[in-house]
């Protein structure tokens, strides 16, 4: 009796943790405030429930099926309160949230099964079957874990690890049921198990991936866009950034390089800007802060009159590249010149046909004077002056409003600097 009331809280508590890592993360997902005190309130809730009513009653079907379903109802009353703006998506938080709770209950009595047999003392075929169960379980999910993870197109997922998860779980789950219910026999029968258990979670994967792939906001390549001249495109006002001096063993701030302090300049459409100083004056520097690649001291960055935030988004990235200034640094080594060109296409615009890709990227490198015969080649392959014309195709990609350019032609020869 003691003994399953312990396993009892124990598996109540795992199951409030994630409960409480779930709805905070789904919460988040949908970028509603203060996901913390929601989860919490929930899990507790559900928590009290589910041990109040296990003590009562007792473990079985029907309990489990109550307690879910109580769990549902005031969950979803819980979230509606607190959004109240939000509520026809409380019953999708809490529903998957149960959903992911049973599952994990399973695992967590497969676990305390599998625990009470590895404890056994048992003869030779008993820890044969445990060595080749332990085996078959790490290959099982190697192979599992690398085929949902697999491919271009799944890279462009967000929630690919969800995917990955909902692949694995079947096939493990039904290797698992096989070995508690076999123990000795499982010996012989290991390898239609094993073969049932990849059918299980490759049928899985791929309805998974089939469904992943329509998340994926694929988007048609902009033609070049007359923009009105005159409007305001990029304003920066009393921009300052400073670089932290830190000495000694504890890395004790003692001062700071002010790189940029107090720049303000505008852009607007239809006009070229130049930044003119001395090597070391800051150019690179507010380059880098423009993208959101160094964090800024004071000041502000509008772009068509509003703030561009810390980390932009893929539509800012749409609308502003860069050149960067050292072409080594700033291509793969290990990407074809193909790879490289097509990263905005694929990150940014989802197209992910490669014939369409192979196209856009023909036009991009005849726009730089590269050749056909240049596109499946590596960076160490070029010059200097070819790698950045590579690096100026990329950025002419997604066709952006705003192009930052640092140095560009530098490493150009004087007949395709124009």
């Amino acid at each position: 009796m003691v003994a399953n009331l312990t396993i009892l809280v124990i598996t109540q508590l795992i199951l409030f943790i994630v409960g409480l890592l779930y709805i905070k993360w789904h919460i988040n997902l949908k970028r509603w405030d203060k996901p913390f005190f929601p989860a919490l309130i929930i899990n507790t809730t559900w928590f009290v429930i589910s041990i109040v009513i296990y003590s009562l009653i007792g473990q079985n079907p029907f309990t489990v099926l109550l307690i879910m379903y109580i769990n549902i109802f005031l969950g979803f009353l819980i979230i509606a309160i607190i959004y109240v703006e939000n509520w026809q998506r409380s019953l999708e938080i809490v529903g998957l949230a149960q959903i992911s709770l049973f599952i994990t209950s399973i695992f967590i009595n497969f676990l305390f099964d599998l625990i009470g047999i590895f404890l056994i003392e048992g003869n030779d075929r008993l820890n044969g079957a445990k060595f080749l169960f332990f085996l078959f379980v790490l290959v099982f999910l190697g192979i599992i874990v690398f085929l949902s993870s697999w491919g271009d197109k799944i890279q462009l997922v967000k929630l690919r690890r969800v995917v990955v998860i909902v692949s694995v779980l079947p096939g493990l789950l039904y290797l698992i049921a096989a070995f508690i219910s076999q123990q000795e026999s499982f010996l012989n029968t290991f390898f239609q198990v094993l073969a049932i258990s990849f059918t299980y979670s490759i049928i899985t994967m791929v309805g998974a991936k089939q469904i992943a792939y329509k998340t994926i906001p694929i988007k048609e390549l902009r033609e070049h866009v007359i923009l009105e001249k005159g409007k305001p495109l990029l304003k920066v006002t009393d921009l300052k950034v400073y670089y932290p001096l830190f000495k000694g063993t504890l890395k004790r701030k003692v001062g700071e390089v002010k790189a940029v302090d107090g720049v303000t300049f505008e852009i607007k459409t239809g006009e070229t800007l130049g930044l003119v100083g001395e090597s070391g004056c800051g150019k690179t520097t507010i380059a880098n802060t423009i993208l959101g690649l160094l964090t800024k001291e004071d000041g502000e960055i509008l772009y068509h009159e509003e703030s561009v935030p810390k980390e932009l988004t893929n539509y800012l990235r749409q609308k502003i590249q860069m050149v960067f200034q050292d072409p080594d640094a700033s291509l793969n080594p290990r990407l074809k010149v193909t790879g490289i060109i097509a990263e905005p296409l694929k990150n940014l615009l989802g197209i992910t046909n490669k014939m369409e890709i192979r196209r856009n990227v023909l036009r991009l490198m005849k726009e730089v004077s590269l050749k056909r015969e240049h596109m499946d080649r590596y960076p160490h392959e070029f010059s200097g002056g070819q790698k950045q014309r590579i690096i100026i195709a990329r950025a002419l990609a997604c066709n952006p409003e705003l192009i930052v350019l640092d140095e560009p032609t530098s490493a150009l020869d004087v007949s395709v600097q124009a």
